[in-house]
């Protein structure tokens, strides 16, 4: 789905850190095992015979997706957590005709 993808995180001090850059994206995934209050969401990009890079999301607030400017698709998902704000750019973006049998 994302060839390339960058994602970066604005801590509660308001400064932002590059976590990964142009690397494909591996995985987004829930941590069901996690407590309820503390949720987290495991991101994980890299290069197919390394070991992937992995950032943890705490405690996401809102999930959104925000279109790119010169195509229909959805180019950047935003995750607002307790442990600041995390965006990652998605290349080549989500197709919205893949989310349509989706609850959300």
């Amino acid at each position: 789905m994302a060839r390339r993808s960058a994602s970066g995180s604005s801590g509660p001090d308001g400064a932002t850190q590059s976590i990964f850059e142009r690397l494909p994206l591996v995985r987004i995934a829930l941590d069901e095992n996690s407590d309820p209050c503390n949720a987290r969401i495991f991101i994980e990009a890299g290069l197919p015979a390394e070991r992937p890079i992995q950032h943890v999301v705490i405690d996401p607030i809102h999930i959104r997706l925000k279109d790119g400017s010169d195509n229909d698709r959805y180019n950047h998902l935003h995750i607002l957590a307790e442990n600041g704000t995390t965006i990652i750019d998605l290349n080549p973006g989500i197709n919205p005709g893949l989310l349509k049998d989706l609850n959300l």
